[in-house]
């Protein structure tokens, strides 16, 4: 219950205060409410500069506010835009400079906003050139694809034939592949022009002289003994299924060579990295007269290998069996081999084959595939 004082004052009065009782006490205070956030601000006054044609990626910034951020922008270049997220991309069309009139709000309640010009600086393209200066030769009865390539200008490229005939067999698309079977017809030389235009406005022109070889075919050289003679250089081939009654299973390839003891040889294949891409899984192998595989080579996986796998301490020395299915440093499922030739500098040269198969065992038509050698005789 309640209590009372009683207090006489000054003037004789009896005074009656109200007391507290219970031993109550006062509510604490609320808490002061949350600072308010920073603020928000555009920090982009400028972008990074586009180049016309080419694929353009850059990001508007913020500060302060509630994030996330979301944008919009007005004025944007034709050909590029700015998502919500404040990412800006595309393809600029034209060159020249833009301001962009852009807003950002926050995440806030109440939300706030800001505004402001962010500047862009689009550069005219690079010249347009036309890339390819050799194409691989062609044999007679092979399938053959070629790309040509040009750089700069504006995509997409268109391609013609500027001089010349092409093979016969053979055509060349506005893409820029060459593609067919050269008939028999075409083995020899022919020197070709080949022409390249823009998509731009005005429209750029580049060109490009080569001369594309037909061959003879290799003939089916699955076997040592009908082994093809090569040697340094790029020579072009297939793991196709030919009709060849001596043969009981998939076509392979061999390839014969020499060399100078204690010379080193590099044999490369390319197929996935072609234009357009072979599906040849390809796997090399490198073998004596007898057919038994040399143990003085440099095979590229060993220096990727980790545990359980078994480590080569000295990836880099030639004390590998010779044969390798993919080289880690292409990224691809191409082969590659550096080949030390046994015996003392000085010596005769050494006669040695190259094996070359699928690692699924199959062949096809489309199977087209690079030798690449260097470093023989």
């Amino acid at each position: 219950m309640r209590s009372r004082a009683l207090v006489v004052s000054s003037l004789g009065v009896l005074l009656l205060f109200p007391g507290c009782g219970g031993g109550g006490s006062n509510p604490a205070p609320p808490p002061p409410p949350p600072p308010p956030p920073p603020a928000l601000l555009l920090a982009t006054s400028s972008l990074p500069n586009a180049v016309v044609a080419q694929i353009y990626l850059a990001s508007l910034v913020a500060s302060g506010g509630t994030p996330p951020y979301s944008w919009t922008a007005t004025g944007t270049p034709q050909g590029l835009t700015v998502d919500a997220l404040g990412n800006i991309m595309g393809r600029a069309v034209a060159s020249g400079s833009a301001s962009l009139n852009v807003q950002v709000k926050d995440s806030g309640s109440p939300a706030q906003t800001a505004k402001g010009t962010v500047s862009l600086t689009i550069e005219a393209s690079l010249p347009l050139a036309a890339q390819t200066s050799v194409l691989p030769k062609a044999a007679v009865g092979r399938v053959y694809n070629a790309g040509l390539a040009a750089i700069g200008g504006t995509p997409p490229y268109a391609w013609t034939l500027g001089s010349g005939t092409l093979p016969a067999g053979l055509t060349l698309d506005s893409r820029g592949l060459i593609s067919g079977t050269p008939l028999v017809t075409a083995v020899g030389t022919v020197s070709l022009s080949f022409v390249v235009t823009d998509s731009g406005s005005p429209a750029q022109t580049s060109s490009a002289s080569l001369n594309l070889i037909v061959t003879q075919p290799l003939g089916r050289n699955d076997s040592i003994a009908t082994a093809t003679l090569i040697t340094n250089g790029t020579s072009n081939a297939s793991i196709s299924p030919h009709s060849d009654p001596s043969s009981t299973g998939p076509d392979s390839d061999y390839y014969k060579l020499t060399a100078n003891p204690a010379a080193t040889v590099n044999v490369e294949i390319f197929a996935a990295r072609l234009f357009p891409p072979s599906p040849l899984d390809s796997v090399i192998e490198i073998l004596d007269g007898t057919g038994k595989r040399f143990t003085t080579c440099k095979d590229p996986i060993q220096a990727f290998l980790v545990p359980p796998a078994v480590i080569d301490p000295n990836p880099n020395d030639f004390n590998d069996t010779c044969i390798n299915d993919d080289d880690p440093n292409t990224n691809t499922t191409d082969s590659s081999l550096g080949f030390q030739v046994p015996g003392t500098s000085g010596g005769p040269p050494v006669t040695f084959y190259v094996h070359v198969f699928d690692w699924r065992g199959d062949a096809r038509p489309d199977m087209l595939y690079q030798i690449q050698i260097s470093g023989a005789n």
